[in-house]
């Protein structure tokens, strides 16, 4: 499973700048490749800047140095998804890997193959261990580990043997029917988690367990996921189920859709981490769970925010959604400062998270990753397909 990064919810339209593919295909580079502006005038989504503004802000970033990621900027989530590098080089660099810092390497040329020449050897990809990222902000650290994980092909959502390719995303289904299905899909899944996080902090600070001295810091990092932080969609997800039914000529069964099998069964797996945080048998039980959950509460949000952009802006495109004010989910924030840009906020609640963690509840929430993200590409499978 793979994503688009860099997608921007403004008052316009929204900005869609390279790094999917969200559900299948071959993975991109987050600076080139794709159009940086996927735009949707007049649908409710942001504009994009002027192709010399871009060149000219990525010929500073590549003064700047690439290398250096600020973890509460969108360039730590973009390193989740800068997988493949196109005929990108880089050259092993000798003291990093007598530091140990070098975890795999993919070679591009060999060579002759004579002792001579190794020393020389080109490689397309160089994945910094984990060990070496323990000062990163959190964002940074978990956007590492998602790199590592997608080159390992620990991502990739399961098909059937016989399953036809999945289409290119241009050619994805978004006809009405297959988006309201996705956004009833959405919604489950947004509310079983909200519902979860809500429970498992609140009898935590009922219970006084989470002030404890082992492991509170768990409870503190599932609070910047909660409600009062600004990004919980459930009820913006409704909002637009409601107002699609009353334009859609669709009849009224297929406008309030059940959940699909895999948003049940993943909704089904969320609530049973909450039900942890709240019944396990011990408080090292709990605190487990809750780093499970807090991971999970990740990928959500991270999806949304990025591969979810880009499907706001194809759905209000072919859809219409901005006459019939049915963009609630990409656009509404309460809070100005969330609304503003809430990928940043989004980033700040976890590097701000990851302050209360431990390193070993870091690597806790880093295990879930490849457990919890190709469970939530299966949410697309009602859009991934060809009509």
């Amino acid at each position: 499973m793979k994503f688009v990064t860099g997608c921007k919810a403004t008052s316009a339209k929204v900005v869609c700048c390279p790094g999917l593919v969200a559900y299948g295909g071959p993975a991109i580079s987050v600076n080139r490749h794709l159009p940086c502006g996927v735009t949707c005038a007049g649908k409710g989504f942001g504009s994009s800047k002027p192709q010399t503004e871009q060149k000219q802000a990525r010929k500073k970033k590549k003064q700047q140095g690439v290398g250096s990621i600020d973890g509460g900027s969108k360039n730590a989530v973009e390193k989740a998804v800068r997988i493949a590098e196109g005929g990108r080089v880089h050259p092993v660099d000798a003291k990093q890997a007598a530091k140990g810092k070098l975890q795999f390497v993919t070679v591009k040329n060999w060579g002759s193959g004579e002792q001579a020449d190794l020393g020389d050897l080109q490689v397309d990809s160089v994945s910094p261990a984990l060990s070496s990222d323990a000062q990163r902000p959190f964002a940074e650290q978990l956007a590492r580990h998602l790199e590592l994980l997608e080159a390992q092909g620990s991502l990739k959502v399961a098909q059937a043997d016989n399953a036809r390719p999945l289409p290119p995303f241009d050619r994805w289904s978004f006809n009405e029917r297959c988006y309201v299905q996705y956004l009833a899909d959405q919604q489950s899944v947004h509310c079983i988690l909200e519902a979860a996080i809500a429970d498992a902090t609140t009898v935590a600070n009922t219970e006084h367990y989470g002030d404890q001295e082992s492991g509170k810091g768990v409870w503190a990092a599932l609070d910047r996921f909660t409600e009062s932080r600004g990004l919980d969609r459930s009820l913006e997800v409704a909002a637009d189920l409601n107002n699609l039914a009353k334009a859609s000529s669709l009849p009224a069964q297929e406008l309030a859709p059940q959940a699909s099998p895999q948003a049940e069964a993943y909704g089904s797996y969320v609530s049973r981490l909450g039900r942890e945080c709240v019944e396990g048998e011990t408080l090292a039980e709990r605190r487990q769970a809750g780093l499970r959950l807090l991971a999970n509460a990740y990928c959500v949000q991270l999806t949304h925010l990025t591969s979810g952009m880009r499907i706001g802006a194809s759905a209000a495109d072919k859809l219409g959604l901005a006459p019939i004010r049915a963009l609630h989910f990409y656009e509404n924030y309460d809070d100005a400062k969330v609304r503003a840009d809430p990928l940043r906020a989004f980033l700040g609640n976890v590097n701000a998270a990851g302050l209360a963690l431990s390193s070993a509840e870091k690597r806790a929430v880093m295990d879930e990753l490849e457990r919890a993200l190709p469970k939530i590409g299966q949410l697309l499978s009602s859009l991934a397909h060809e009509d």
